[in-house]
């Protein structure tokens, strides 16, 4: 009995693990607005896509950096950095309909960085101690986000089949 417990148990065990495996939060594929000190660029639409995915003079953006393209890369390479600015990314919707509810800052070259998010949008505010520009500033770190919740009624079928095959091997030995 028990190796057909096992031949039927085995596939719907592997039916189930195959529904529930999990990817990264990626913005690939997505159009994602920004606005770069509004008074200095606001574009509503920016495709995500392989490597820099904007860039503003010598400003340049990548949205799904890293291994899982979850990371968010924004570099300054020489150009004028106004003081005191923000930088706004809305309309974010990741790959799995992930939910933003942070943001894992790994570096800054930024004074006084923070973030305030949404679950589509993100908004870094900065203000410097001086006077002056930032000269090679930049803004590195990773999406923090939840999965979707998987509604009940879309397992529900696995388990009813699952059980139906249990109790029809169950009958069939008692009869034999």
């Amino acid at each position: 009995m028990s190796n057909k417990f096992l031949a039927a148990a085995l596939p719907a065990l592997a039916l189930s693990l195959a529904a529930g495996s999990a990817s990264a939060a990626t913005l690939a594929g997505d159009t994602v607005g920004v606005s770069f000190d509004p008074s200095f660029y606001n574009n509503p639409s920016v495709s995500v896509g392989a490597g820099i995915d904007l860039t503003i003079s010598a400003f340049e953006f990548d949205f799904d950096a890293g291994v899982n393209g979850d990371e968010l890369v924004f570099n300054d390479n020489g150009g004028f950095f106004p003081v005191g600015s923000s930088l706004t990314l809305y309309d974010l919707d990741f790959s799995g309909g992930e939910t933003l509810v942070g943001f894992d800052l790994s570096y800054t070259s930024l004074d006084n960085l923070a973030y305030t998010f949404t679950d589509t949008s993100i908004t870094f505010t900065y203000a410097t101690s001086g006077t002056g520009p930032n000269f090679g500033a930049a803004i590195y770190g990773t999406f923090l986000t939840v999965p979707s919740a998987v509604p009940l009624p879309a397992s529900l079928p696995l388990l009813i089949a699952g059980l139906g095959g249990l109790t029809a091997l169950r009958r069939k030995r008692r009869a034999s």
